[in-house]
């Protein structure tokens, strides 16, 4: 195997031997895709040493939703697992002035505290696989006059779409022009897997209705194979219900490990991030539905339809999604791009009217698309728009919550321990009909986590930060077959870069790699814990070499390498083909 650059490799073939097993592998998984080039607008990225504060964005509103000004750090009260912690600094910022009662820190930053406001971040998330292309019609231009006025506003943009993978297509930038472009280039790229949920659930209607009629007694039959068509087919329908929730179940489970992706390469992100999440709307309880309309139509055996009413749950794994984004400082705003709609009541689908879905069906599936919407942007202080058919007014509404803020920090009692610790923000006299939002629940991250997420950071947002002076380098590919490569990458750090080691000691590296497949969007993130052993004389620079099992086409690589003794971490990616 040749690489790009020969040096010598430097330490034991053990510890090589070591990172290959942990590192090597084929068959990569879902995450972001290629898109437009990023815009230069600055540093977004700082190396996190220890967390030393929790940062909580708290939001107060009165009846009419209007922020509410002129409050102290001592009319608020926060709690962190049910305990009142002492409010360690605070800021005060209304639009473009601040108040500075104390200094603000950053959440991840050793810089000192700075009395600014933190720079704001906005991503558009257009789930494809739940929007429908005639909602998504409606509101692409709301979005783009949105996300162009938010630019001039030196909001920092960036558009991604969801497809089969999450997919970057504008990075971060304060263009408005660039935002336009980006929105007309989705306009123009429209999708169509929206409807498959819309068809899926028709067919699962169908499917229900031809039960009934296939097991129903024709008018004048001598012969009747069922006196009752809910007794012989309720089975049936009930399997039909799952069939359907457990395909549903899937593509929820696509849209959170996306989502999740996304928000997890926001972590490297400094300053206060809202991701504004844009589809049809998500099923909490996937059929939840159904079962109401195999109630109407079997009232006699509703009580066995219902008993499965919960069988399909999506709530803990929403949990699980926004304790990632409070983690991350990422407020989930949510928009339902499906507008007002007309009932079942009106549509012409059902000839027979006892197969029409009632009203109380109708308030079912829309209660349920709309309450995991409602989930993600309250546990993370951000707001669900819904019911909108021109949604601009309400979402420059809710642009007021990125330049009017109080933002209270606590420091932590101990180092990470990766547990989800629950936040309530609460004002101590409190006028009726005030209300506080804020994120509901914060994690001390591991260093390890804190890495893979930098790393990513450093693959999405192509942003370095090298204070080791490490190199990275792809070799040339060694076919296995037709349709697989062997790829070395090789990490170089110089001698320098590492705290002396005496004869015999050791020095703890951990790495992470990663390489994304610029066509499809596929990647996969690996890490692992090297101890490298001190170099004899003469030897300047220790190298680690990582062989990769990848098919052709172009990649983007990055790497993290932390020095476990110091804290220091480097982040490096470039980009590369395999022939």
């Amino acid at each position: 195997m040749g690489f790009v650059e020969k040096r010598r490799t430097l330490g034991s073939a053990g510890i090589r031997r070591g990172l290959l097993t942990g590192l090597a592998w084929l068959g990569l998984s879902s995450l972001l895709g290629v898109g437009v080039p990023a815009q230069d607008d600055g540093e977004l990225f700082s190396e996190a040493i220890d967390v030393r504060v929790v940062n909580v964005d708290a939001i107060v509103t009165d009846r009419k939703g209007r922020f509410v000004d002129g409050l102290s750090k001592d009319d608020f009260i926060l709690e962190v697992d049910g305990v009142v912690r002492e409010i360690s600094h605070f800021l005060v910022v209304n639009e473009s002035a601040a108040r500075v009662s104390d200094e603000e820190p950053d959440e991840v930053s050793e810089m000192p505290a700075s009395t600014e406001p933190d720079p704001m971040h906005l991503v558009f998330y257009l789930d494809h696989l739940h929007l429908q292309p005639a909602h998504a019609n409606r509101v692409l231009e709301d979005l783009r006059k949105f996300g162009e006025a938010q630019a001039e506003r030196g909001v920092r943009v960036m558009l991604v779409t969801y497809d089969t993978g999450a997919k970057v297509r504008l990075r971060f930038t304060n263009s408005p022009q660039a935002v336009g472009a980006g929105f007309e280039a989705l306009e123009e790229d429209a999708s169509s897997l929206g409807l498959r949920s819309l068809v899926a659930h028709r067919s699962a209607l169908r499917g229900i209705e031809g039960l009934y009629l296939a097991n129903e007694c024709p008018p004048g039959s001598a012969f009747c194979p069922c006196s009752d068509p809910c007794e012989c087919a309720w089975s049936q329908m009930l399997s039909l219900r799952d069939q359907y929730a457990g395909q549903v179940s899937a593509w929820h489970a696509g849209f959170r490990s996306g989502l999740s992706e996304i928000v997890g390469s926001l972590g490297g992100i400094t300053g206060r991030k809202a991701l504004l999440y844009i589809s049809s709307g998500l099923e909490q309880y996937p059929g939840l539905d159904l079962l109401q309309y195999m109630s109407d139509l079997c009232p006699d055996y509703e009580s066995k339809f219902k008993a499965t009413s919960t069988y399909f749950d999506t709530n803990a794994a929403l949990t699980d999604l926004t304790a990632g984004a409070n983690a991350n400082r990422v407020a989930l705003y949510a928009l339902s791009a499906s507008g007002l709609e007309a009932t079942s009541l009106a549509s012409v689908d059902h000839a027979d009217r006892r197969f029409r879905p009632s009203g109380e069906v109708d308030t079912i599936r829309r209660t349920n698309l709309e309450s995991s919407l409602v989930t993600l942007a309250y546990e993370t202080g951000g707001r669900a728009i819904l019911n909108s058919n021109q949604p601009y007014d309400a979402l420059d509404e809710l642009s007021a919550d990125f330049t009017r803020y109080y933002s209270l920090a606590f420091e932590p009692s101990g180092p990470g321990d990766g547990g989800v610790h629950l936040i309530r923000v609460k004002l101590s006299d409190k006028p009726r009909g005030l209300a506080v939002r804020h994120r509901r629940s914060y994690r001390d991250k591991p260093a390890e986590e804190r890495q893979a997420e930098r790393t990513l950071t450093a693959l999405h947002f192509g942003v370095e930060d090298n204070p080791h002076g490490a190199t990275l380098r792809v070799g040339a590919a060694v076919a296995m077959d037709k349709k697989h490569f062997r790829v070395p990458v090789a990490i170089t750090l110089p001698v320098s870069s590492l705290p002396p080691l005496d004869r015999g000691n050791t020095a703890s590296v951990h790495v992470t790699l990663t390489a994304q497949d610029l066509i499809s969007g596929r990647t996969d993130l690996r890490g692992k814990r090297l101890e490298i052993p001190a170099l004899e004389d003469g030897q300047s620079a220790y190298r680690v070499v990582v062989e990769l099992e990848l098919t052709p086409g172009s990649y983007r690589f990055a790497a993290g390498i932390r020095d476990e003794k110091r804290g220091v971490a480097s982040y490096l990616s470039l980009e590369a083909s395999v022939p």
